[in-house]
């Protein structure tokens, strides 16, 4: 079965988040697939690690991200962006890897891996990688 979309977004860290709350609110169909699980970039940050940003500047969409300090910790980060996703309503493969990407802009084939190794095609009219 392929599946067909506005857009695929490939992974699912704070800019794919960011792409996928936008695309929600424009109203189109949108998917994010990452080899790992939502914003597994962060999870290799240090455990108590600060960020240099404000939590104003790494708000995404509507979603406000409200926290006792100005800069937020990798947990607070970690709680937010997956807040981000759920309030959004973005959809999200984890641990489902892009493995080819072929076609043009309007008509893009995208071949996904899942974790257990089945393989499976997607198109859409747009892919941002």
């Amino acid at each position: 079965m392929t599946e067909t979309y506005d857009l695929i977004v490939v992974g699912a860290g704070p800019c794919g988040i960011a792409v996928g709350a936008a695309a929600e609110k424009a109203g189109l169909s949108c998917v994010l697939f990452d080899k790992g699980c939502v914003t597994s970039s962060l999870l290799s940050y240090p455990y108590y690690m600060t960020f240099f940003s404000t939590a104003v500047m790494l708000e995404v969409g509507e979603v406000s991200f409200t926290i006792p300090n100005a800069k937020p910790t990798r947990r607070e980060a970690l709680a937010y962006y997956r807040k981000v996703v759920e309030q959004c309503g973005i959809e999200v493969r984890q641990y489902e890897d892009v493995v080819d990407i072929s076609g043009e802009q309007g008509a893009f084939s995208v071949t996904t891996c899942s974790a257990n190794g089945e393989t499976m095609d997607h198109l859409a009219s747009a892919v941002v990688v």
